[in-house]
């Protein structure tokens, strides 16, 4: 153990789920913690001591859930706070802010509302919210509801798969395995409670 850091510290009360983002500039590592209350930038160029960067508050309300991963340098930041759809934050802002810095929003999609979960390919270029409720778009019945973030500060909703219904969690990848058929083609393995679909 290099360090710790307390949850106070990160600018919360409680946290659930943590990715990371290495910028191409400075190559410093960060992580992106997801917390009750928003979400929180730490800069680990020195392991030993991070540094709070700073705080990115949540979109809407507080939640016990919040799940963030990134696609061409920007964080994309959902919740299962009421709608709170996907906020979308310009990660290389972090390179140059002062400590304790309190973000704002680089971009926004509402075409969800609150979310359990957000899965990205990045060979793609899509970000596929999971157990989703309506926003300005389907909810997709809580299904994968898929999102163009090539240009990531304008997502474009891009369709449903619904067939199974709710699904938790999932993995998207471009296909290039023996099955001549499928090669190239963006498949989704989804976890959908009681099926793998």
């Amino acid at each position: 153990l290099k360090s710790f850091t307390p949850v106070a510290t990160l600018g919360g009360t409680m946290t659930n789920d943590i990715w990371g983002w290495t910028s191409p500039t400075s190559g410093t590592e960060y992580a992106l913690v997801g917390m009750s209350n928003g979400t929180s930038f730490v800069s680990l160029l020195d392991p030993e001591n991070p540094v709070v960067v700073g705080f990115l508050a949540t979109q809407t309300a507080s939640s016990t859930w919040r799940d963030v991963k990134v696609h061409a340098d920007h964080a994309f930041i959902v919740s299962e706070a009421g709608a709170h759809g996907m906020q979308i934050f310009d990660l290389t802002q972090l390179d140059t802010a002062t400590p304790g810095t309190t973000f704002t929003n680089t971009a926004f999609y509402d075409g969800f509302g609150s979310c359990h979960n957000i899965v990205m390919n990045e060979d793609s270029g899509f970000a596929y919210g999971v157990g989703c409720a309506a926003g300005t778009q389907s909810g997709c019945s809580g299904g994968l509801h898929a999102v163009d973030v090539n240009a990531p500060t304008a997502p474009v909703f891009a369709g449903c798969f619904d067939a199974d219904g709710y699904t938790h969690d999932a993995q998207c990848i471009i296909y290039n395995g023996p099955d001549a058929t499928h090669v190239g083609s963006e498949i989704c393995f989804n976890s959908n409670e009681d099926t793998l679909t």
